[in-house]
Parts: structure tokens; C-alpha cells; sequence
């Protein structure tokens, strides 16, 4: 049985050997630690479930923090630099669109490729500065196209 409501067992046992928080009240005490252990997002959630309100209780879904979003996109296959820049931009600006719709930032991007041979290779880009607009996402993502491209392996 779990002290504190919706919490997993990684975090739980993340909260009681790094925090020694088992109880809701526990977790409040060390808010302030709870907050560099976990995300933002993730922290306010727990603090939020401490405190008793609780999406779930009334209808929604506790767990509905949204970690991810993805934008994917199928076209054709290209040997171009060029063209697999301007559709990388393509989907930078579709993503950073639904980032905006949703209200979302992210901290982390990683870049998935299928080549001819339906091999799929997926990139990520160290962890920086938070990104959202298609700028921001272009700017992460392009250094691993190039990077792949002076590898040999031209993406569709």
C-alpha cells in the first residue's frame, strides 16, 4: 500500500531513500527538495496529491502530466542535403506548432530516421536550454541531421 497516492514505485522508493519521505505530510516538508529531485511538472503534481487535490478523485487523470510529443512525417526518399533540411524544418514548424496549441516546452529532442532499408536510427540531442518554438526545435535537431548525413546515411 502506498502512503502517498499515484506514486510508482521508482519514485517511491527515489523519495524514501534520497528524501526519507514516505507520507504525504513527509513530501510537503521537503518541497523544496522534492523540486530539484523531480521535473517541475512532476514535483507540483506530487505536491498537489499531497495536498489532496487529486485530478482522478474528480474525473481526471492524476497522471495526466504530459511528458512527451512527437510530430512524424513520411515522404519520399532523398540522397539531397537540401531537401531533408527544408523537411526537417517542415516538421520543426509542425511540432513547434503543437507544442504552442498544448501549452508545452520541452527539454529534450530526439531525432528518429528511417533510411531505404527501413533501418531506423534515433538521435538525441543533449539536454539544454528548454525549447518549444520551430526555431528552437530546428536549431536542436539540425546538428544531428548533419551529423548523420556526413555519416553516409541519407533519412526519409
Amino acid at each position: 500500500t502506498r502512503k502517498v497516492p499515484f506514486l510508482g514505485r521508482v519514485a517511491e522508493k527515489l523519495l524514501q531513500e534520497v528524501l526519507g519521505v514516505r507520507t504525504g505530510g513527509e513530501l510537503l516538508e521537503a518541497a523544496a527538495e522534492a523540486h530539484c529531485l523531480f521535473s517541475r511538472g512532476r514535483a507540483d503534481q506530487l505536491l498537489q496529491v499531497a495536498l489532496g487535490w487529486c485530478e482522478k478523485e474528480r474525473g481526471g487523470d492524476a497522471g495526466a502530466m504530459q511528458k512527451g510529443i512527437s510530430f512524424s512525417d513520411t515522404f519520399g526518399s532523398s540522397d539531397e542535403p537540401a531537401a531533408l533540411r527544408r523537411q526537417l524544418w517542415t516538421m520543426c514548424e509542425g511540432l513547434g506548432a503543437s507544442m504552442l496549441a498544448a501549452g508545452l516546452v520541452g527539454e529534450k529532442l530526439t531525432l528518429r530516421l528511417k533510411d531505404s532499408s527501413f533501418e531506423v536510427r534515433s538521435r538525441a540531442a543533449p539536454r539544454g536550454a528548454a525549447i518549444g518554438s520551430a526555431g528552437e526545435l530546428y536549431a536542436r535537431a539540425l546538428p544531428l541531421l548533419e551529423r548523420e548525413l556526413r555519416r553516409g546515411g541519407a533519412a526519409e
